[in-house]
């Protein structure tokens, strides 16, 4: 039977998931588990991709991925890899340790991330493991609601700013735990799972997707740029747009400087793939979660927005030079 096609672009979000060979146990002790943690800030450090929510279950985990370079599949198999070379060490055991490759489910932000990742945090008291999700420590759940520091790794702000960040906490504990229908609950019990989760709409755009490319490989994005433009590219552009000297924009300042500061920062994250720790050496004095608070800033401006995504089609196409492109706007 033809393995199930993985579908790949830039900006992709997933649900991620694994399983024990024959329903076998994956995680054997604590130890393991941390191991495990510590992998998923090392594939975020080392491929850029964003991890939103997880939950390590005893034969089994969940993960929701966003991939700004359309590389999940050579970030879960470092995971996968590695992880299991360190089971079978720490066990004296040989032998795969997963049931088969990851299973990689596209969904739509927009329609399924806050249910999806209710769906992910209750997996503990659906499978009789605690009375109270906030007590479970294997699942990001407890760093949403602040019962825990979340490990730098950790992405949260999709989620959070869909709640809003003044009472974040009451509204998302609402959600995730009280007694709504889990309108994904038969998701994973189908072994036969969807490549797509999303409205009909969503749905219908990874189809012509896949259409327009090669059904016998995997898919990359029409739209890929197989050598992202390295930070310096991206911090030149942006300062030809703004007219400002480059060194303006790598420094902490004020103003319209501060502006050029965040799309640069944005287009990074965004275009690039860049992780927190490759952006704050760029950027100067920067802590990751000043990083974090100018892409959020920034997408809460229409205007910055616009220029950032305007500066990020330049980039790829290389086609116009982004002064001449100020000028004409200018006029």
């Amino acid at each position: 039977m033809a393995r199930q096609l993985r579908i790949y672009f830039e900006g992709a979000w997933y649900h991620v998931m694994n399983r024990g060979i024959n329903r076998q146990n994956i995680f054997f002790n604590n130890k393991q588990k941390y191991k495990f943690l510590k992998l998923l800030g090392e594939i975020k450090r080392i491929y850029g991709i964003e991890i939103h929510a997880y939950c390590l279950m005893s034969n089994h985990y969940h993960l929701i991925i966003h991939t700004p370079r359309a590389n999940i599949s050579d970030a879960m198999k470092y995971l996968n890899a590695k992880y299991a070379q360190f089971v079978n060490f720490d066990m004296k055991r040989d032998g795969p340790l997963f049931k088969g490759r990851f299973k990689a489910i596209v969904i739509s932000a927009d329609d399924y991330l806050i249910r999806l990742s209710r769906y992910i945090h209750l997996n503990p008291r659906e499978a009789n493991l605690v009375t109270s999700l906030s007590t479970y420590k294997w699942s990001s759940y407890p760093s949403y609601i602040g019962k825990t520091i979340p490990p730098e790794w950790l992405s949260t702000l999709e989620i959070i700013n869909r709640f809003g960040k003044l009472y974040f906490i009451i509204s998302y504990k609402k959600f995730v735990e009280s007694d709504l229908a889990i309108d994904i609950s038969d998701y994973n019990k189908n072994s036969k799972l969807p490549p797509v989760l999303g409205s009909n709409e969503f749905r219908q755009m990874i189809d012509r997707h896949v259409k327009n490319h090669s059904l016998s490989a995997e898919i990359i994005g029409a739209n890929r740029i197989l050598v992202p433009p390295k930070i310096p590219e991206i911090v030149r552009a942006v300062s030809l747009y703004f007219n400002l000297n480059e060194e303006l924009i790598c420094n902490p300042s004020r103003g319209t400087k501060n502006c050029a500061r965040r799309i640069a920062i944005y287009i990074c994250r965004d275009l690039g793939g860049y992780s927190l720790p490759e952006i704050a050496k760029a950027m100067g004095s920067i802590s990751y979660k000043g990083i974090s608070n100018a892409i959020c800033r920034l997408k809460s401006s229409s205007r910055e927005l616009t220029i950032a995504n305007k500066l990020i089609i330049q980039l790829k196409s290389g086609s116009k030079s982004i002064s001449e492109t100020k000028k004409n706007e200018d006029n």
